[in-house]
């Protein structure tokens, strides 16, 4: 057993959150000197809010998911014997992808038993969503890990977004 992790680089419509099991970890974002946390599909308001402040003039920036932070929410799925697929905001744009792979390292060390694969999905926003979308719909059909990572090596190129 499965699961699929993405993160809050995501962008999907509202109706995939309704049954889906694919978790999202969240990300955090400084708009004018304050921090805010954000996960798609939970917080839209937050989205909005951003949006218009940037209209606004506002100075914006943003922060990569730590590997404290993966270690701390793959930890609680690997204890209850889930495998970990992560599928990440390209590591061409953040240091995201990068900060999994610390955490795989230490967790590979701590649940030898279990499987960990982190993937760079090569995009963000709705090419990722396309991906975890059909990812997930492959984990629901049955479809194993082993074959949804080859899944996406073989089909990641197809996808075409801007």
């Amino acid at each position: 057993m499965y699961r699929i992790f993405t993160d809050a680089a995501v962008d999907l419509p509202d109706y995939f959150w309704d049954d889906t099991e694919v978790y999202v970890l969240p990300m955090d974002y400084e708009i004018d000197g304050e921090t805010y946390t954000y996960v798609p599909h939970v917080q839209e308001d937050l989205k909005l809010d951003f949006y218009t402040k940037l209209r606004e003039g506002a100075l914006a920036s943003t922060t990569q998911i730590t590997p404290f932070q993966f270690e701390e929410v793959f930890r609680k799925h690997l204890e209850s014997g889930e495998d970990i697929l992560y599928l990440a905001f390209s590591k061409k744009l953040s240091s995201t992808y990068e900060s999994s792979l610390m955490a795989k390292k230490v967790l590979e060390e701590e649940f030898p038993e279990r499987k960990i694969v982190c993937l760079d999905s090569i995009c963000c926003s709705g090419g990722l969503g396309q991906i975890v979308k059909d990812m997930e719909e492959n984990r629901l059909a049955g479809m194993s890990l082993d074959d949804n990572v080859s899944y996406h090596e073989e089909n990641w190129d197809s996808y075409a977004h801007y």
